[in-house]
């Protein structure tokens, strides 16, 4: 690494990335910046980056698939998402795909480009008022990780339909894809995920990917 992080910031929206980029290149600590406006075209630039930041003109679904996928293949690249709601299920649910950092809706110029930098500098920064939500939830996924045998019988109650719609929200599909690879109604998705959730007593199926990784990691060990 040079004197500074390398930053890639995806962002669509060309005013938007226009702004972004000269703030950031204006911080000491960023030695370079590049704007790319999709995923595809972030991919091919993301191993070249210290940082990625996804703006806020992103669809949140599409931002948390697009950081679990380089959060798994490219751990050392540290990650912020923008445009976060206020709210305990986005935070952990971007966390939990890999964020490093978080930039809230409300959140001012000023704050986010403190989480971006400090992010650059490898910290991790979230808003203090939500560190004891993410806390309580690492609790909650403590106590599900040491008790398989619980992890299990959740597990064997569900259908071996929605065992099927689980192994494919793991997968990062979406609930059109889900119904397509099933060959099933939509609706008959989203309601086999609503008893998924509830069967395994979890929030967002973000949970529900990284409950079915714990299970298969128990078996396996």
């Amino acid at each position: 690494m040079g004197s500074g992080s390398r930053v890639l910031l995806i962002e669509p929206v060309r005013l938007h990335a226009g702004l972004w980029k000269r703030l950031l290149e204006d911080e000491d600590q960023i030695e370079h910046v590049e704007v790319v406006e999709d995923y595809e075209a972030a991919w091919r630039s993301v191993q070249g980056a210290d940082v990625v930041a996804l703006g806020t003109s992103l669809f949140q679904h599409e931002a948390l698939a697009f950081t679990q996928r380089v959060a798994t293949s490219l751990p050392e690249v540290r990650l912020v998402l923008s445009g976060i709601p206020r709210n305990e299920g986005a935070v952990v649910a971007a966390v939990e795909a890999g964020a490093t950092g978080l930039i809230l809706r409300d959140e001012s110029v000023e704050e986010a480009l403190a989480t971006i930098t400090a992010v650059s500098r490898g910290e991790s920064r979230l808003a203090q008022d939500l560190a004891p939500v993410l806390m309580d939830h690492l609790a909650k996924l403590r106590r599900m990780r040491i008790d398989p045998n619980t992890n299990g019988k959740r597990y064997e109650g569900l259908t071996e339909r929605e065992r099927e719609v689980l192994t494919l929200v793991a997968r990062q599909l979406t609930n059109q894809e889900i119904a397509e690879a099933l060959v099933i109604e939509l609706g008959t998705v989203k309601n086999h995920v609503h008893s998924i959730l509830q069967k395994l007593e979890l929030q967002n199926r973000h949970q529900a990917a990284n409950y079915l990784l714990s299970l298969e990691a128990s078996q396996e060990s």
